[in-house]
């Protein structure tokens, strides 16, 4: 099945990145974007919700983020969703989901767009969308998030093959989890099952939280998915598929405000802090 996995951002710098090394001599860099959102609630007012992600540069790229971008200054950024994995000074499993840039643009700042007296983050063109596709890990399972909501998180696993400097090819699989709302975590739950290729359509959200059991403040980046789709091939080939899929768009038109907090920590999507490169 075909495996796709594609980040398009566009937000403001919020610190000037820092240039470090990984043991063996590799430039990285992260770069912290805050992106914004509008919707109009259901009494007609207009509404703004901001989301923070994390962007890796990699190589040469970074030396020339590093070089030429600060805090405030806007940034066009194409790349993929990675999942990383590791294991704490305390032998503890952990892992991050997060952004590699593959392509960049700077965008001019406001003040040299003729922006005058407006706030600069009002001038840039947000934007936030994710496309993914790949097999679902587990079975979703419906949960509650408050008296008329529903919710499922899915895990997606999308592989990734490659050609190395010398020829050999490689290979890595990312986790990537999905929160679905609503009529869509509904459908989801209804229709697919483990081992299903899905597509999603969706933005990058990042969910804070304490822990329960060290009261330390924990945060992980997922999808939340507007749009989705079984894969064609899965529906020809199986001859029992469950159906297409559900578009935001042309069905229900989801929530009309950003969907309320309720973290599910999936070992697969966790993130911590100290990542070692």
């Amino acid at each position: 099945m075909p495996n796709f996995n594609k980040v398009i951002l566009m937000g403001m710098v919020t610190a000037t990145p820092d240039l470090r090394q990984t043991p063996n001599g590799t430039n990285v860099t992260e770069v912290n974007l805050h992106l914004r959102r509008k919707w109009t609630n259901p009494q007609g007012e207009e509404k703004l919700w901001s989301d923070w992600v994390d962007v890796t540069f990699w190589g040469r790229t970074a030396e020339t983020i590093c070089q030429y971008i600060q805090k405030g200054r806007p940034l066009f950024v194409e790349g993929r969703l990675s999942f990383r994995a590791w294991e704490s000074k305390e032998g503890q499993k952990r892992s991050k989901v997060d952004v590699t840039a593959e392509n960049f643009q700077f965008i001019s700042p406001p003040s040299e767009q003729g922006g005058g007296g407006q706030d600069p983050e009002d001038s840039i063109p947000y934007f936030n969308k994710v496309f993914v596709m790949g097999n679902l890990t587990r079975d979703p399972e419906l949960r509650s998030a408050g008296t008329d909501r529903s919710v499922t998180t899915v895990t997606i696993a999308v592989n990734r093959n490659w050609s190395d400097s010398g020829g050999q090819k490689q290979g890595e699989t990312a986790f990537i989890g999905v929160d679905f709302w609503g009529n869509e975590a509904e459908e989801v739950c209804r229709l697919y099952k483990k081992g299903t290729p899905l597509f999603v359509e969706g933005r990058l959200t990042k969910q804070s939280w304490d822990d329960k059991t060290t009261g330390e403040k924990r945060s992980k980046v997922c999808v939340t998915g507007e749009n989705f789709r079984l894969h064609e091939a899965y529906g020809s080939a199986s001859g029992n598929s469950p159906g297409g899929g559900f578009s935001s768009e042309s069905g229900d038109p989801g929530p009309t405000e950003p969907a309320p907090e309720a973290p599910h920590i999936d070992p697969m999507s966790q993130e911590d802090e100290e990542v070692p490169f």
